[in-house]
This record gives C-alpha cells, sequence and structure tokens, in this order.
C-alpha cells in the first residue's frame, strides 16, 4: 500500500513540474522578459531630495524583472547611503509594471540663516535644503540660527559638536517654556570641547534677548530665568530688553540705561 501512494506521488509531482515548465515556456514566448520589466517610477514624499537625483539612482532598477523583488533590498540600502537626509524609505511596486518609492524625510527642526539664504536642518546637523531669501512662510515658523560661521559645514551636515549644543538649548528652552518661541544668535563659538568662551544668545518670542554664555549649567540658567520672569509678571513689572545669565544664581536684567538684578 505504501509503495502504490508513493507511486501517486510521484507521479502527481511530475505532472506538476511538466504543467508549470509548459506555462514558463508559454509565457516566455507570448510575454518575452522585457515586458515584465518594470516601465514606470512613481516617486512620494519627497520634499526637500531632489527628485531627479532619485530617479537617477532608482532608473536602472527599472530592468528589473517585476515578479521579483529582490531589488527592493538593494535599492532602499543604495538610496538610505546616499541621502542621510532621507529616514526611511518603502519600496513596493503596483500592477503591472510600477515601482513605487515612498520616501520619509528626517522632519526639519531649525534654520540656519545667512544674509543671502537659509539652511534647513534636521535633528541630527543635515541640511535638508538651501532656500533663497526670502523665505516662504513654513520656514519662517522654525528656530532660527544667526552668527554661525560657514566654515563649520562639511559635506552638507552642521558641525556635530554644535548640532549637540543646540540640541541642549533647544530642548531645555521649551522643557521650561514650552509656549514660546526659541531662536539663536550666536556670537561665538568653537569645535573645541574645552573652549569656555562660547556665548550662546538665544532670543525668546522675537524681543527677549537672553545671554547664556555656555551650554553648561543650562536647566540652572533657565529656570532661574522662569523665576525672574514669574516674579516680574507678579509684580507687574514690564519685560526687559535682554538678561544675563552668565553670571550663576545671578540674573541681570536691562532696561535700557538701567539694570536689575534677580
Amino acid at each position: 500500500m505504501t509503495k502504490f501512494r508513493l507511486k501517486i506521488l510521484f507521479k502527481n509531482v511530475f505532472f506538476w513540474i511538466i504543467t508549470l515548465s509548459l506555462i514558463s515556456l508559454i509565457l516566455g514566448l507570448f510575454f518575452p522578459i522585457t515586458s515584465l520589466q518594470f516601465v514606470n517610477l512613481d516617486l512620494r514624499g519627497i520634499r526637500f531630495v531632489a527628485v531627479e537625483h532619485i530617479e537617477l539612482i532608482s532608473n536602472p532598477y527599472k530592468r528589473h524583472n517585476s515578479l521579483g523583488l529582490i531589488v527592493t533590498g538593494s535599492l532602499k540600502r543604495k538610496l538610505l547611503k546616499t541621502y542621510p537626509q532621507i529616514e526611511s524609505i518603502h519600496v513596493s511596486f503596483h500592477y503591472p509594471r510600477t515601482l513605487v518609492i515612498t520616501v520619509k524625510e528626517k522632519p526639519p527642526i531649525m534654520a540656519f540663516r545667512w544674509p543671502q539664504w537659509v539652511a534647513i536642518v534636521s535633528q541630527d546637523g543635515y541640511i535638508l535644503t538651501r532656500i533663497p531669501q526670502p523665505v516662504p512662510s513654513w520656514v519662517d515658523k522654525l528656530p532660527f540660527v544667526e552668527g554661525f560661521d560657514t566654515a563649520y559645514i562639511a559635506k552638507d551636515r552642521i558641525h556635530p559638536k554644535m548640532v549637540q549644543d543646540l540640541g541642549k538649548l533647544y530642548s531645555s528652552f521649551y522643557a521650561f517654556f514650552p509656549q514660546s518661541r526659541f531662536d539663536v544668535k550666536l556670537k561665538h563659538w568653537n569645535p573645541d570641547p574645552l573652549d569656555q568662551w562660547d556665548d550662546w544668545v538665544l532670543l525668546k518670542d522675537r524681543n527677549l534677548l537672553i545671554k547664556m554664555g555656555t551650554v553648561a549649567d543650562t536647566e540652572n540658567k533657565l529656570d532661574r530665568l522662569r523665576q525672574f520672569l514669574n516674579w516680574t509678571h507678579s509684580q507687574a513689572q514690564p519685560t526687559p530688553n535682554s538678561v544675563d545669565l552668565r553670571v550663576t544664581k545671578k540674573v541681570f536684567a536691562s532696561y535700557g540705561p538701567s539694570v536689575t538684578t534677580f
């Protein structure tokens, strides 16, 4: 009985092998392999990375057979390696012959401003795009950084220590003042971590200058500032033109020619 079943099994397997081979042969005769290649390229989600650059890398992959998407992993790796501004990529295909590439770019968090143009920067310091002045309205909603030497830009990325310092100021500021606007006017900065002469100046709501000095002890400085602003509000005092937090445990508030210590 067992031998009989094995014979039937082998006959069935042989039948399907022959059948599939014939089907493949017929498909090959009537539908050449070129007819199964991708013809169209559908790019989605691209905002900053140049579309023509994505197309240049992706077009060679259109020659691959659309029935076998082994190429998707290779294409994703190549695009991510070439464009660090991209956070993630999804590659798929739409029947019958369209290769679909959906890009998720890193979100912009700051705008570095120079006289002629503005660089839109991601959280890890990569320049997403450069926009000539005057900027569109959506850029104006981002925190601005001014006074930064272009010498500290290498291969479309802001110096890592600058990004680290800015990230510390950015996160600390919004922890203490979540409803306020944050901008930076940099007076002096050095990439050497031992340099104690960095001179960060923040701009709160575009009207209050905050002299921070270095990023050291940022939380305590901003905590002092919050206490001071709460005190001025409770005492119905006017908002100063600028405050200096560079002296430990002190707030020097400037009202034009006069200075108040808190």
